[in-house]
Order: C-alpha cells, then structure tokens, then sequence
C-alpha cells in the first residue's frame, strides 16, 4: 500500500467528518448552546415586568406595584406567577410566602403557607409580605420572587388622615425630624424606623393625602438604631434620600404602619468660602 495515499485518504475522512459535524451544530443537533434550559423569569429582561405578583381587596393607590398596599389582618392575598420566557413554557408552579421585615430583608417563609391565596395572620403586623415562585419545565426549574407589600396592619389598626412629614435639609451634618402623622382613632404611642433610599421616587394622591415612595425596584432600607424622632444626616446618606416609617398604636394594643414623604437627595454641604 502507498503509505502517502494512505494519509492523504485519512486526512479526507477527517475533513468529512469535520464538515459534517460543523453542520450538526449549526442545525442545533448536536452542541451545549443548542439545549433548552429551566424557565427564565421575564423580569431578567424587564426590571420588574413580569415578576409574580400579590394582589388582594385593598386599594393600591400608594403603591402601585406592591398589589397589596394596606394589608389588614383577615384579608386574603392571591397569588400570580409572573411572566416566564423560556422555551418550554412552564408546566407548573410553586408558590411560598415569606414574612419579612420593613424594608423586604430578613424573609422568612411561612409554615404551611404553600397556596395560591394567604390570610394575613396576627404575625404578619409591622411586617411586609412577599411571593417566591419557583416554576417548572422539562428542563429544570427557575424562581422569582415578588416585590413585597405595603405594611401589614391590625384588622382594627388606627388609620392615618395625614401621613408623617419630614423637616430639616438633607444635608450632611444636619438634622432631620418627622412628625407622627394623624391617626384615627388616636395614637396612645408611636415606633419609628428611618430609612436610607436610593434617588428615584414616585407620588400618588388617595383622599387628598399625598404619599411619595420611592421606586419599588430601587427600595429603601432600615437604618440601624435609627429609631428617634430625629437623625443627623451622615456621608452614608450622599445621593440617597430618606425616609421614615410611623407605627401607631392605639389604646386597644391594635397598630398600623405610615411611610413619610420622602426627601430630595442627600448632597454635601456647601463649601466656605475662603477669607481674602
């Protein structure tokens, strides 16, 4: 045998295969990057588009996005998965709800609390409420989690006519106070808990009482030991805003819970100008 016609017929099987193999993946036959994969949550693409919602009987002017602005103990939340993009669809989904502190940190899931709907229970006052959402297909499972409620209440908690309101510039340095708002009935005694926020905000009218929150992608968080009626502005809080959250109670031991309007941007104080 011709030992270079032999090398030149293997190295044309090669090329071959080569080809053929190059061809196969392109057409999504064979390769890693063809496979399908779990179910992707639209809201990778789109901030908070599609995210699983909560959505109960309370109004939802102050927080549009929350879907439950006021829960209240008794009332019944439902639940919605979300927008899943990922090809296959979903085939089925979980739910788990999570009780969580003020600012949506802190979630912990509740026992037994696997449904579509949830009755906000005793536990749940001066908490927020979220969603988790794992959802299933051929493939695997992916999980998205919803942006948390509004504050939940007593059944009986006192309601506020004006929310809390802040004085003082946000400036480093200075200080800032709140007001407790009114409350209907009155309120024997008052919490409060001021929170550090990014810039972007948003305002809504409801019976003549202006409330601001702040975007609910963006969020505000509690600031540690912050629970005066007053606070020094610090070079923590540069371009963030601030806010307070105002838990009243009233003399039957029932609470509810107020968001303050919230400030412009921390900025740095002015400059002193320079004796000539």
């Amino acid at each position: 045998m011709n030992p270079r016609r032999s090398l030149r017929d293997r190295r044309s099987v090669s090329s071959a295969l080569i080809t053929v193999l190059a061809v196969l993946v392109v057409s999504g036959v064979v390769g890693v990057a063809a496979s399908a994969a779990p179910p992707q949550n639209a809201a990778s693409f789109n901030e908070v588009g599609g995210l699983p919602t909560i959505s109960g009987a309370a109004a939802t002017v102050t927080c549009p996005t929350c879907g439950a602005d006021n829960p209240r103990v008794g009332d019944t939340l439902t639940a919605a998965s979300g927008a899943w993009s990922q090809a296959p669809p979903p085939f089925s989904f979980a739910y788990e709800w999570k009780r969580c502190a003020i600012d949506g940190t802190a979630c912990t899931a509740i026992s037994g609390a696997t449904g579509l709907t949830y009755k906000v229970a005793a536990a749940d006052v001066t908490h927020v409420l979220v969603l988790k959402v794992t959802a299933l297909n051929k493939d695997g499972s992916g999980t998205a989690t919803s942006l948390p409620t509004g504050i939940a209440a007593s059944a009986n908690g006192p309601l506020p006519s004006a929310v809390p309101t802040l004085t003082g510039s946000v400036i480093v340095g200075k200080q800032l106070g709140v007001s407790s708002g009114v409350w209907t009935p009155t309120a024997s005694s008052y919490a409060i808990q001021w929170q550090r926020c990014s810039s972007g905000t948003a305002t809504a009218i409801a019976s003549g009482v202006t409330y601001t929150r702040t975007g609910a992608a963006i969020g505000c968080l509690n600031v540690a030991g912050a629970t005066n009626a007053t606070y020094g502005v610090t070079a923590a809080d540069l371009s963030h805003r601030i806010r307070v959250i105002v838990t009243a109670t009233i003399s039957t031991g029932d609470v509810a819970s107020a968001i303050s309007n919230t400030s412009g941007v921390t900025v740095k104080p002015a400059a002193k100008k320079k004796k000539r």
